[in-house]
């Protein structure tokens, strides 16, 4: 059953238990064989599932597939009940490898959302050891702001590796765009509620000036990168974004003006934040291209115990997976190092690595 919009752009696909048990028999199969499989088989398996699973949910398939066309909504909330994951164990105290995620039961209902929608998941080597599916956790002693407490930044996922091929060509090959088109959060816990934020930009908001320097190449995100525009795509009035809200980017503008289209923005995105308090079973696919996304910061009082805290797993989609294919590398994978060396030490972009 599809639910009304319960944010701006966020219409909610409520999956009933009967429906859970029909793809449940759908891919008894796959459940049988997890232990033996790789995530790529994992995903490949579900894929040749999906026709099969679209006749179950017919409706539901057509929301996704038009989420997955960069022209619907930019959110889907699929609401699966608590139980999909109590068999999931403690939270982990730490960022599992690929060897040893543990496929519980309801990352099908996941998978199988990916796949209806038509997008392709993937993982990255340069980063979670190449995991498709990524424990994001909270550890009081990380480093990463992903695993800590305080507030994350608004932002897109794969910044660095969002660039246009020609921006800076290694010799013979431009670089390519290895960034995630879509992401998926599906929420194992999250006992104290910490919500998930979700940013949805009103374009014709801001000043003409200001969506004009934006399109073009104004935003440095070091010294030995080249500037790359914040707004770019073939769709003026609903344009893709590429930025974090870090106070730095604006410090490395090249002049005044550029500088107050870049505090502008920042403005506008923290008036259009949507906070969505993610539930046990709840799974958000949302847009990387036209959202951005952070965290809300989260209070160190009465805490649970720590197997009890905020869990959620996140895979990574593209639209077209031929866009993410590199020479020699397993299938589902791809290895961002290659364009952070290149852009970051002045090295060549290396194949095959």
């Amino acid at each position: 059953m599809i639910i009304p919009e319960s944010g701006p752009g966020i219409p909610t696909i409520d999956v009933s238990e009967t429906t859970i048990s029909h793809l449940d028999e759908l891919t008894r199969h796959i459940r049988d064989g997890l232990g033996d499989m790789s995530e790529a088989e994992f995903f490949d398996a579900v894929d040749a599932c999906a026709p099969n699973a679209e006749d179950i949910v017919p409706d539901e398939t057509a929301l996704l597939r038009r989420l997955a066309s960069h022209i619907g909504p930019k959110a889907v909330l699929l609401s699966l009940p608590p139980e999909t994951v109590a068999a999931a164990g403690p939270t982990p105290s730490y960022h599992r490898s690929s060897e040893e995620q543990q496929l519980i039961s309801s990352d099908i209902c996941r998978a199988l959302a990916i796949s209806l929608s038509g997008l392709y998941a993937f993982g990255n080597r340069a980063f979670h050891g190449g995991s498709m599916h990524h424990d994001i956790i909270f550890d009081p002693n990380a480093t990463n702001s992903s695993a800590k407490d305080q507030e994350m930044r608004l932002h897109v996922d794969g910044l660095y590796v969002n660039r246009n091929p020609g921006h800076y060509p290694a010799p013979g090959q431009p670089n390519l765009n290895l960034s995630p088109d879509f992401l998926t959060l599906h929420f194992i816990r999250n006992h104290e509620q910490v919500p998930t934020v979700l940013v949805f930009p009103e374009w014709d908001a801001l000043t003409e000036d200001t969506r004009e320097i934006l399109s073009q190449p104004c935003l440095y995100l070091n010294k030995t990168l080249p500037p790359l525009s914040v707004l770019y795509g073939d769709n003026p009035a609903d344009p893709w974004i590429r930025y974090v809200t870090d106070e730095e980017y604006i410090g490395n503008a090249p002049d005044q003006a550029t500088r107050n289209a870049l505090g502008e923005l920042n403005g506008h995105l923290a008036a259009r934040q949507v906070t969505v308090a993610m539930k046990a079973g709840q799974i958000l696919l949302f847009d990387n291209r036209r959202l951005l996304h952070g965290r809300a910061s989260r209070s160190r009082t009465n805490l649970p115990p720590p197997a009890e805290w905020r869990w959620q797993r996140r895979v990574h989609c593209v639209t077209d997976p031929e866009r993410i294919q590199q020479d020699g590398l397993p299938p589902r994978q791809v290895n961002t190092d290659t364009v952070y060396a290149y852009g970051q030490r002045n090295l060549p972009l290396r194949n095959n690595v």
